[in-house]
């Protein structure tokens, strides 16, 4: 039988005198302590104090077995990184009573960083699992059921899960206030932020941000929920970077998978896939509240809400989508279209739709009278690869091929796509979260050399054009940019544009 180790009674001031050894002081500056800890459950029976200077290193295959409702306060370092076949464990013994959001009892009381002296190095958490975390009472301690992180930025998580964690109000995964984490390649999943309180709502069930601006890559948000906004993830006052991310099966009473709150995101929000969220009132997909996020290649397809079945504005948003799918979403009458994609609440909110495919198009869109852009959209259907089984893939002949926007410039797209595989391969940018890799029989603006991808070579190929060097293969309306009949360096320079705008 491996290791077992208890964690009686750590005392908050000093840290952790059972685990560090008292450091020698250098003038003008606190001594640095490390502890590593291998054992292979950790009883914890208090709350555990990192002093700020103190370091301590959790290996593979842990378990922290939480013996009651305690934390572990993080004001120096923790790294706990296990491995793809070891992972780090928190978790409580006893999930008796986790269903009561008015006791302790059932859960943990999360990770938390706050007055964590900004000069100490990052914390470190990869392939962990943080369950059963409760985050109950009022003010700051309604606050993140797994982790709160208060103006602390130097934290990242990686291949790690959150799941059946609770707050009382934001939170129940990670909550974050001036804090600029990383998460990447993490699972978000059956977390519950809110209470039965009137006008006390929960956000964010899997993170809620506030006046923060993280990166947030390759992770997923599956059954999460909360009663006020965004039950995958909410932001407010917030400037996150998201890339690659799933969203599905989440539900909250506005914006069911994401919801923007007062912000106006500039950093790159891509690659995204919103499938079968739902929300109580509006935006089963998305909720802008007086929210303006840029996004781009999202595919909003399968939500439901009372109104706005996939998209949602309100109280002076003005949200940019480009190159798009909004489809499939459903009102609360599944057979009146009328809504069911997009709900504009109030006069004052104008969103803008820029090369994306629309079910029904702007006269479906329900509320207020639509008044913003809608550039370059199509009406028709998206042709999903398999969207019973959940495949939002384009297949062959599918609309939305070549169909974004020819200049990607300013949109900080990444180079791969939600698959990643090269978010532009037939020379223009596809709609939607995926990238269509197979033949393509259409028409490709500069691929004059018929290759089904748009470099020098067709500059190349059109230059021997001209010279009357007949190239072979030599694809005539492809090369023919402006369509004016004539191969000339007027067709040569669009080609050259094209090339640039896709690096």
């Amino acid at each position: 039988m491996r290791n077992m180790f208890v964690l009686f009674c750590l005392l908050a001031i000093t840290g952790l005198p059972a685990l560090f050894s008292n450091p020698a002081t250098h003038p003008g500056k606190l001594a640095e302590s490390r502890q590593s800890l291998r054992y292979d459950t950790l009883y914890v029976n208090a709350d555990i104090n990192i002093a700020d200077r103190d370091s301590l290193i959790i290996n593979p295959g842990t378990v922290v077995m939480f013996m009651g409702h305690y934390s572990i306060h993080v004001q120096g370092r923790l790294i706990a990184e296990g491995t793809q076949t070891d992972s780090i464990i928190f978790t409580v013994s006893d999930t008796t009573g986790f269903s009561n959001i008015y006791s302790p009892t059932g859960g943990w009381n999360g990770m938390l960083f706050e007055n964590t002296h900004p000069d100490n190095d990052s914390s470190l958490f990869a392939y962990c699992r943080f369950e059963y975390g409760k985050a109950i009472g009022d003010s700051v301690n309604s606050l993140g059921g797994a982790v709160r992180v208060d103006d602390f930025g130097k934290v990242r998580f990686s291949n790690s899960v959150f799941q059946h964690n609770y707050s009382f109000t934001r939170g129940a995964g990670i909550h974050c206030y001036k804090s600029d984490i990383i998460v990447e390649h993490c699972h978000f999943k059956n977390n519950y932020s809110g209470n039965d309180l009137p006008e006390l709502y929960g956000y964010g069930a899997g993170m809620n941000f506030v006046s923060a601006n993280p990166t947030i890559r390759h992770c997923t948000f599956i059954n999460n929920e909360s009663t006020g906004i965004g039950g995958g993830i909410s932001f407010e006052f917030s400037k996150p970077e998201m890339i690659n991310c799933i969203f599905t099966g989440n539900h909250s009473a506005l914006g069911g998978a994401i919801g923007f709150l007062r912000c106006a995101p500039d950093r790159t929000i891509a690659n995204v896939l919103v499938n079968n969220n739902t929300a109580t009132f509006f935006g089963g997909g998305i909720a802008n509240i007086t929210g303006s996020p840029r996004l781009s290649n999202f595919t909003i397809v399968n939500n439901n809400a009372a109104m706005g079945g996939g998209y949602y504005c309100n109280e002076w948003a003005y949200p940019q989508l480009f190159n798009s799918i909004l489809w499939g979403n459903t009102g609360a009458e599944p057979n009146n279209p009328d809504g069911s994609q997009v709900w504009i609440w109030d006069v004052y909110s104008e969103p803008g739709f820029y090369n994306c495919a629309v079910q029904y198009g702007t006269v479906a869109f329900g509320g207020s009278m639509f008044s913003g852009d809608y550039v370059n959209c199509i009406e028709s259907n998206p042709m999903f690869t398999n969207p019973a089984n959940f495949d939002f893939t384009l297949s062959e002949g599918s609309p939305c091929i070549n169909a974004g926007t020819s200049d990607t410039t300013g949109l900080l797209l990444p180079d791969f796509d939600l698959l990643m595989n090269p978010r532009i391969i037939h020379s223009i940018i596809d709609m939607g979260a995926y990238e269509y890799d197979g033949p393509f029989g259409g028409l490709i603006p500069g691929d004059a050399n018929c290759d089904g991808l748009v470099n020098v070579s067709d500059v190349i190929s059109m230059v021997n054009y001209i010279m009357n060097l007949n190239p072979q293969p030599f694809c005539f309306e492809n090369a023919d940019i402006n369509d004016d009949g004539v191969i000339n360096v007027t067709d040569v320079t669009e080609t050259i544009g094209i090339i640039m705008a896709g690096r």
